[in-house]
């Protein structure tokens, strides 16, 4: 598990072009509740990122994906938690971890995938970076691809 920076396409005539300016990463989907994680951004990062999250089939469970940090790169913080009221525990505005949520109520199948804001000035920055999904049900038969276009 890496992220992939050079992105390369082969033409029917042989021809191949490469693109740079953004990242992907595939990793497997977990089991209900289960996080997983992407391996640590190549960084740092000195501006906003955009983050595509695309699944290989349609989902059936609700998504979070949230932002991690680390100092050493292997003990990452999981939690940005500033309000712990009951009546918002599930809205992704009073933990500053969440990038944010696919709500399959919202968004049907979310076989399209979902793009999410990653502001530094919301989420945070530090030496270490990755992120994380969890889902609400059993995705584990099925992948995503992150994709991080950085906004320089």
């Amino acid at each position: 598990m890496a992220w992939d920076k050079l992105h390369k396409v082969t033409s029917s005539n042989g021809k191949v072009e490469c693109t740079l300016g953004y990242m992907t990463e595939t990793i497997t989907l977990g089991a209900a509740s289960a996080t997983v994680v992407t391996s640590v951004l190549p960084g740092p990062y000195k501006s906003d990122m955009t983050i595509l999250f695309t699944p290989s089939s349609n989902l059936a469970n609700d998504i979070t994906i949230s932002v991690e940090h680390s100092v050493d790169g292997t003990n990452f913080i999981k939690i940005g938690q500033f309000d712990a009221t009951a009546a918002v525990t599930g809205n992704i505005s009073n933990d500053m971890s969440k990038i944010g949520t696919i709500d399959l109520s919202a968004t049907g199948d979310a076989s399209g995938g979902a793009m999410f804001l990653y502001a530094l000035d919301s989420h945070g920055v530090s030496r270490h970076i990755r992120f994380s999904a969890v889902a609400v049900g059993d995705e584990s038969s099925k992948t995503g691809i992150f994709t991080v276009i950085p906004h320089f």
